[in-house]
């Protein structure tokens, strides 16, 4: 038998098929259910108009059908139409979100990631542990920034979009990639998924023609949306 800090550490998110983002001794770090999150879209201006519009869409409906596989109340308060738009400058680091915030930043080029990748995720918690964590490809950064709680909670995040979702992907098929997906994996991480490792699931690291939203994938979600207040 392995001495005990060689026991991998299993949490919820695990057995419903997805690694949970981080997680310690009290369990997986999650969004409290009854705060609500706010969110704020900025679209880089170099984004043609016709495209801006259809990312404000895409990111508001796709936010909308994660409050409903989860439970969380996300509710987006700025940048959601064209007469509400936000720009950013795409070339400057953004702020650190606020508490019970989500600002996602949708980009022309992905620059700050490989070219393979559709977005990136950032997820801010405060737990027993003050620590700095990024998986191995770079797609999710999970950063205790806040004073330490028993338990570890989400309390800010950011998601950065590439507009090549559009441009790349087709509509959704649930047999195929798609562009809700792609911004769903991202929305997914900030709420305390990891990556899954069945190849069929939307949390699979890269795309392919089995992805899917899977009922594992569904399990996740429902947990990541039911730590109590």
């Amino acid at each position: 038998m392995p001495p005990p800090q060689a026991v991998p550490k299993i949490s919820e998110l695990d057995l419903a098929g997805s690694n949970p983002g981080y997680f310690d001794r009290f369990g997986p770090a999650l969004w409290p259910q009854c705060e609500r999150v706010d969110v704020h879209i900025s679209i880089d201006p170099s984004i043609d108009s016709s495209l801006r519009a259809s990312a404000r869409s895409l990111a508001v409906n796709t936010i909308l059908e994660l409050n409903k596989l989860t439970g969380l109340t996300l509710v987006v308060r700025s940048g959601a139409t064209e007469q509400d738009e936000e720009f950013f400058n795409p070339g400057a680091e953004p702020d650190v979100p606020g508490i019970r915030e989500l600002d996602v930043f949708w980009y022309n080029t992905a620059s700050d990631a490989p070219s393979e990748q559709f977005g990136i995720a950032d997820a801010w918690h405060s737990g027993p542990d003050a620590l700095e964590q990024s998986t191995s490809d770079g797609s999710v950064n999970v950063t205790s920034k806040d004073a330490p709680t028993q338990q570890a909670s989400l309390l800010r995040s950011r998601i950065h979009l590439s507009i090549e979702i559009l441009r790349r992907l087709p509509d959704a098929k649930i047999t195929e990639p798609s562009q809700a997906m792609a911004v769903l994996h991202e929305l997914a991480h900030i709420v305390g998924i990891g990556h899954s490792t069945a190849r069929d699931s939307f949390m699979y690291p890269r795309f392919n023609d089995q992805t899917r939203l899977t009922t594992p994938d569904r399990a996740a979600l429902a947990l990541a949306g039911s730590r109590p207040c």
